[in-house]
């Protein structure tokens, strides 16, 4: 999710309950799973971001009904490449064309909440699965912090600054016939409140809600899967405009679990960092290239929670909501659980680590194989194969390094 400060994040155990801490929201009503739509390229112009009118009925039972079409008895493309659970995270969350942002970010607009993203904006498996890059999957994950407490991004500014990077990803879809690069930007992606609450109101429905609370289950799904690209909004805050959070991006805990799961098993090709970009990137390889996040090692999710409890107290990690640190936690070692359990090679190479990067590794892998989350690993590349720590486990562990 974004990160943020203003996200309410509702109570797991309870699908009607408020959401406490983050983005909320899931709605475009179109089929992300279907089989044929019409694909129309830039959409641009403003579209409402849910003013206090859009206390309206939620959209047509039959469009709603459609997002939840199963995808397991399909077996398709996402399936042979290892990216099944993507498409049950899918179920829930709307990915965005790359296309439609640029035209809204070239016409001077703003994002709209998931609710209001027009229907032909919303990308479906099929035109994801036409991407034809062997490696990664055609979605690109953006983690940002949010501005203000209704909207990330009231007045449109980090949509532009980041508009160059969405406009090569759409350029590299065309490349194959009938494809179309999905985004996952929370507040467009997860059903929200209007921009018109104040305080703790909430006008989402409650099948909003609760598709919500779905999706904020499988969140960690598009960050740390090995196959997404990820994109680290880490450049300074903008500052044309009075803002009500201007905390920096490391600074935030819903951005440090973000980037962190981002790390686990990705390719280094699929995690890029906005502030090593210039901005006159134009190409997919060049974004790819330049674009290389200064990649730091996955982290165990004790050690995880305990940085994020002590940042909280001393006051260098923030969240608007204090309650959301057990709740984050709680949602990387998901992601972290989940991304080992399934690796069968991981890469940490070239990334010009010291001891203590390798010691951080060293005590990752050693939680997962405490917890059986290394049953599929085969081969671990590091750059320091002969790190004691490091020998130890995979000793214990018989991995081939």
């Amino acid at each position: 999710m974004g990160c943020g400060g203003s996200k309410t994040v509702p109570n797991l155990a309870d699908p009607g309950g408020p959401i406490p801490g983050g983005p909320p929201r899931p709605t475009p009503q179109v089929d992300p799973l279907a089989e044929d739509r019409p694909a129309p390229h830039n959409v641009p112009g403003q579209v409402k971001t849910g003013t206090a009118d859009s206390n309206s009925p939620a959209e047509p039972p039959a469009q709603q009904s459609a997002q939840y079409s199963s995808p397991e008895n399909q077996p398709s493309k996402w399936d042979e490449m290892g990216a099944s659970s993507l498409k049950e995270a899918l179920r829930d969350t709307t990915l965005v064309d790359a296309d439609y942002l640029v035209g809204l970010a070239d016409s001077g607009g703003t994002l709209p909440r998931c609710q209001d993203v027009p229907l032909e904006a919303v990308v479906t498996l099929t035109e994801m699965e036409a991407w034809g890059e062997e490696y990664t999957v055609a979605v690109l994950v953006v983690s940002y912090p949010w501005l203000d407490r209704n909207h990330p991004d009231p007045h449109g500014e980090q949509l532009r600054k980041l508009a160059f990077v969405l406009k090569a990803f759409a350029e590299k879809a065309r490349e194959y016939k009938g494809c179309r690069v999905g985004v996952f930007w929370d507040y467009p992606s997860l059903p929200q409140k209007s921009v018109g609450c104040s305080g703790d109101e909430d006008d989402r429905t409650k099948e909003e809600m609760a598709r919500f609370k779905r999706a904020l289950k499988g969140i960690n799904t598009w960050y740390g899967h090995q196959k997404t690209h990820v994109l680290l909004v880490t450049t300074p805050l903008p500052d044309a405009h009075e803002y009500t959070n201007m905390q920096p991006y490391d600074g935030r805990g819903w951005c440090k679990a973000e980037r962190l799961m981002s790390v686990i098993v990705k390719d280094t090709d699929a995690l890029i960092d906005l502030s090593q970009l210039q901005g006159d990137e134009s190409s997919y390889a060049k974004i790819i290239e330049k674009g290389k996040s200064n990649r730091d090692p996955p982290m165990a999710p004790d050690a995880f929670h305990a940085m994020l409890t002590s940042g909280v107290e001393d006051g260098t990690i923030k969240f608007t909501n204090k309650g959301d640190v057990d709740l984050v936690a709680h949602i990387y070692k998901t992601a972290f659980l989940d991304e080992m359990t399934a690796a069968t090679k991981l890469f940490y190479i070239q990334l010009d680590w010291g001891d203590e990067q390798v010691a951080t590794l060293s005590a990752a892998l050693a939680f997962a194989h405490a917890r059986g989350a290394l049953a599929k690993l085969q081969n671990l590349n590091v750059d320091d194969s002969d790190h004691p720590e490091l020998k130890k486990v995979c000793e214990t562990r018989n991995i081939n390094v």
